[in-house]
């Protein structure tokens, strides 16, 4: 056979991939996947393709040339097939012809992506539901016992110091899980320093309810993480995803409601100087041993 019958196969052959690619379901190629044995595979593939060949040899039976045209192109569809799928799952299969199994590897990936993404989906909702129900029984154990106090502006700021502290204490045992599904009770940060500076910002702002702080911090901490490089300047949301940090969150609140949008979702207030907000007063000290 002439060079350019064996090219004419080969094309031939990579128009009824493609064919073959778009008349098959992505769950039907998933199942061939999971043979790692390639004489197996060649003949589970061989079975599933045969009907999809067959709509297309009728017409290459009419004379000698174009029936030998039909032969090899079919058998480069199956050695293509299968040696794309081998390669799918195993980046250091190596083949004869590797270019054109590498290109088959490529096909199929494209073509099972949006199966894998909806898949991964599906589980994610399944993952995010099961951590939710699991939440929402810790919640019933871990709630904060000042939790009706959070409401409350008439509170004085050593008062609502202390209820910010079991609000802060009860959303640590409470919890949240992790990218890698992990539950972790380091949700947020504090000391005394934030305790400090929460007194100075209740003292300035009278109205300002514990239940505001933490209508913020509940947005802060429902963010996506950063990039590891994202710097200050280059990201409008970046105080707001350091806001687990209290102290932080105290001294940079403006910056915080204004990127967030949620100025209207809480109640006025005014900064506070970071040098006022961490000078320690005694009235906010004999809140921590209240």
């Amino acid at each position: 056979m002439k060079p350019v019958t064996a090219e004419s196969a080969v094309n031939l052959a990579w128009n009824w991939i493609e064919l073959f690619f778009r008349d098959t379901k992505p769950e039907e190629l998933v199942v061939f996947l999971k043979i790692h044995d390639q004489e197996t595979l060649y003949d589970k593939l061989a079975d599933f393709v045969a009907p999809h060949l067959a709509k297309h040899l009728d017409r290459f039976m009419n004379t000698p040339e174009r029936k030998l045209l039909a032969q090899f192109s079919s058998q480069r569809v199956m050695q293509f097939l299968t040696q794309g799928f081998c390669r799918s799952y195993d980046d250091k299969y190596v083949s004869v012809g590797s270019g054109n199994s590498y290109k088959l590897a490529i096909m199929l990936r494209q073509k099972l992506k949006p199966y894998w993404d909806a898949l991964e989906k599906q589980q994610q909702e399944t993952i995010k539901a099961q951590q939710a129900k699991i939440l929402n029984q810790r919640a019933q154990q871990y709630t904060s016992p000042d939790k009706a106090k959070e409401t409350r502006p008439d509170l004085s700021a050593g008062e609502k110091v202390q209820v910010l502290r079991n609000s802060l204490a009860a959303r640590n045992n409470l919890g949240a899980f992790d990218a890698q599904g992990k539950l972790h009770h380091q949700v947020v940060d504090y000391n005394n320093r934030t305790c400090h500076a929460a007194y100075q910002f209740f003292q300035a702002n009278p109205d300002f309810r514990v239940a505001d702080l933490n209508v913020i911090l509940e947005q802060c901490l429902t963010l996506p993480k950063e990039r590891s490089h994202t710097e200050e300047g280059t990201d409008p949301l970046w105080h707001a995803r350091k806001a687990n940090d209290i102290s932080f969150l105290i001294q940079h609140l403006d910056i915080i409601v204004k990127f967030l949008e949620c100025v209207d979702e809480v109640a006025p207030f005014q900064t506070v100087p970071a040098d006022q907000l961490f000078k320690k007063s005694k009235s906010a000290a004999n809140t921590e041993t209240e």
